[in-house]
């Protein structure tokens, strides 16, 4: 049912409704607007979602496979147990979005706006954050092994419970200003400084 709804939607249709235990394959939802929508442990594969728009909606236990969400608008959204693995979320606006135990190992965010949103128990290994802008956004015990974060001010970040090795910035470092810390990750940034304890 889900499948046919979205191979026949049209860009700028409303779709809403709860939905779970669907598959959908290849279909073209850009543009189309989503509110109140609850997907619970649905897949997609190859769907795109560019420039779409998400509000008031539930994504749980679901998986999205070269999924295309480029220049979405999210707003009110829960994100719990949802892969995203490579997928291309970049140019993105994200609003009071709240991400539980979500997996985005190598997905593209970069330029994106994340405001009023909490990241937890989450996994964004080798994600590129670049060019981000963080405004009243929290991440707790979220790995963030090998992100990139090239251009994205951490000022007044609280990554002290998350785990940080290898993440990337400029030559400059001055992404790092006014991050705040674990003692125990100061050997992390040791290592992308250069400096040997």
């Amino acid at each position: 049912m889900l499948e046919e709804i979205f191979h026949n939607a049209e860009p700028g249709q409303l779709l809403s409704g709860s939905f779970a235990g669907e598959t959908v394959c290849d279909a073209d939802m850009s543009g189309c607007t989503f509110a109140d929508l609850t997907l619970s442990n649905c897949r997609f594969v190859n769907c795109d979602f560019v420039r779409s728009s998400f509000s008031d909606c539930t994504i749980a236990d679901c998986i999205f496979k070269n999924c295309k969400f480029s220049s979405a608008y999210w707003r009110n959204v829960r994100w719990t147990d949802t892969k995203a693995d490579d997928c291309d979320l970049r140019d993105g606006t994200f609003r009071f979005v709240d991400v539980t135990r979500g997996s985005f190992f190598y997905a593209n965010f970069a330029d994106v706006l994340w405001e009023g949103c909490r990241i937890c128990d989450s996994f964004f290994n080798n994600a590129f954050l670049s060019n981000n802008r963080l405004k009243k956004t929290t991440f707790h015990k979220t790995d963030l092994t090998g992100a990139d974060f090239f251009r994205t001010t951490l000022r007044g970040i609280d990554l002290s419970d998350c785990t940080i090795a290898g993440i990337k910035v400029s030559d400059t470092f001055s992404e790092l200003k006014g991050l705040k810390i674990s003692a125990a990750q100061a050997a992390d940034i040791a290592v992308l400084l250069g400096v040997k304890l």
